[in-house]
């Protein structure tokens, strides 16, 4: 929790550890959907066929094909522990998790806060008064 500023600590109910062996992101997302962490897996290849499915919409929303096309290959691997080139990343990957799981998507970090959603609700606020 001390890695989140203070005004937004009052937003967060739990904080998950998941196995970090270079699939962790979809290890989390395992656990933010009710599944099992070892469920991981299944997630990847979700997420994989719903960018082979839909490349050229997810193409156009990266911005080029160059990162689609490293999306892709982040995706189609199925081993633990994965390598480096391996890791999901963020918050390239946002629009593509929220679309498929129909879940809000927040990005955190000290460089960017963003928020990807399949719905048209109210997103994570931007600043908290405190």
């Amino acid at each position: 929790m001390k890695w989140f500023p203070i005004g937004s600590r009052k937003y967060i109910e739990e904080i998950i550890d998941v196995k970090g062996d270079g699939n962790c992101g979809y290890r989390a997302i395992a656990v933010g959907l009710g599944h099992d962490e070892n469920e991981w897996i299944n997630i990847r290849k979700i997420l994989f066929i719903e960018l082979e499915h839909y490349f050229s919409l997810y193409e156009g929303t990266c911005g080029d094909k160059e990162l689609a096309e490293e999306l892709r290959h982040k995706l189609n691997f199925y081993r633990s522990p994965a390598p480096k080139d391996r890791w999901m990343i963020m918050p390239e990957m946002g629009h593509l998790i929220a679309s498929v799981f129909k879940v809000v998507v927040v990005f955190l970090s000290n460089h960017q806060c963003l928020t990807f959603s399949h719905y048209d609700i109210r997103p994570f606020p931007l600043r908290v008064d405190v």
